[in-house]
């Protein structure tokens, strides 16, 4: 969660995003001192957005603007929770809620982040920022769509900037591609844009939270610690690969099937073609070089299990987000067998199920310290 790099790029990303965030476009981009509550927080609860069809690869690193479209649902269960205040000091505090071998990344992603969005929008004010995850952070569950769509969100919010939930999600994927899908509620398509501002890339909510009542995903924890390449790491060897521009398209091409599929609520029509974008991914990378493999012995382990419930009559189907977790997407009447079996693997850590929730735009509340 939150590896970002700004510090060398900076510059190029102000003066690229320099129209989107003029003072014309935002006619009130910073506050004067009187204009700043140190009394209120903001709290952000901000999904993991799952994606069905993978977005992985960019057409600009800079502005992390993604090849193709992708398609994912924002969970209500899997979530980060992050605080923001406005603080009278020179620098901002930042704490973070998570085992040592990935705070110290953290938190430099966020302070990153910070000077980001005070250089996009003219404001000069510091921040105080908590957070945590409520599942493995970095280890494959898409930790980063969570966090920074909680940040984007949340720093729009206390600054006092009316944006609309498309420029916020605009500015979550600034830190992470798949942070645009987790802003918005849902089942949620995140477009790959043709501008080169990106301003046309965002998140947007296709079919609202409660369009698939008895849908659910379950987050199966097959590891705790975090994967050996991060995602911004692989995605570079990815993209040189000869077979990638043919996955992509054919990829990107299936994102209109998921779309009609989810409209249908036809779960085997969904997974189906879920899964073979996967293997198809998953192909492509063992042919980069270095090959790319996050599958573990136990990812594999709970893939046979889908493969042998199917066998058995109980429909499910499976994909894994960058990283050796495996998610698994179900009815909620074939749930208590599944999750009961799940449970009984030796690879299998922990469980989560979830149906469709909230994005960050929804779950953000500003509250007043004092009263």
């Amino acid at each position: 969660m939150f590896k970002i790099s700004i510090t060398p790029i900076l510059f190029f990303i102000t003066f690229a995003l320099s129209n989107l965030y003029s003072d014309e476009a935002n006619p009130k981009t910073s506050l004067t001192h009187s204009e700043l509550d140190f009394s209120r927080t903001v709290y952000v609860r901000a999904p993991v957005n799952i994606s069905f069809i993978k977005y992985w690869g960019k057409r600009d690193e800079v502005l992390k603007l993604p090849t193709k479209d992708s398609f994912g649902v924002s969970l209500q269960e899997v979530f980060t929770e992050t605080s923001i205040s406005i603080i009278e000091k020179d620098k901002d505090e930042i704490v973070v809620f998570d085992d040592e071998a990935n705070r110290q990344k953290t938190i430099k992603g966020i302070q990153n982040y910070l000077d980001l969005f005070r250089s996009l929008t003219g404001l000069s004010h510091r921040f105080r920022v908590e957070t945590k995850n409520n599942f493995p952070t970095a280890s494959g569950l898409a930790s980063s769509s969570s966090g920074f769509s909680a940040l984007a969100t949340g720093l729009v919010k206390i600054s006092n900037l009316d944006w609309p939930i498309a420029k916020i999600s605009a500015l979550a994927r600034l830190g992470s591609g798949s942070a645009a899908r987790s802003v918005s509620s849902g089942f949620v398509r995140f477009y790959r844009g043709e501008k080169e501002d990106g301003s046309d890339s965002f998140g947007e909510t296709i079919f609202e939270k409660d369009h698939w009542p008895d849908f659910r995903l379950i987050a199966v924890i097959t590891t705790k610690n975090a994967k050996f390449l991060s995602s911004k790491e692989s995605a570079p060897i990815l993209v040189k690969n000869p077979l990638y521009p043919i996955w992509c398209e054919v990829s990107h091409n299936r994102v209109d099937k998921v779309v009609e599929a989810v409209r249908q609520k036809d779960l085997k029509q969904l997974g189906e073609i879920m899964e073979r974008d996967w293997v198809e991914l998953q192909e492509v990378l063992a042919s980069c070089t270095p090959p790319i493999c996050y599958a573990t012995d136990a990812t594999y382990q709970v893939i046979n299990q889908v493969q042998s419930f199917r066998s058995q009559g109980i429909e499910c189907y499976f994909t894994t987000h960058a990283g050796p977790q495996v998610q698994i997407i179900c009815l909620e009447h074939d749930l208590p067998i599944i999750m009961a079996k799940l449970q009984e693997l030796d690879g299998v850590l922990g469980l989560i199920a979830s149906q469709a929730g909230s994005g960050s735009f929804e779950n953000c509340i500003m509250v007043d310290e004092t009263l």
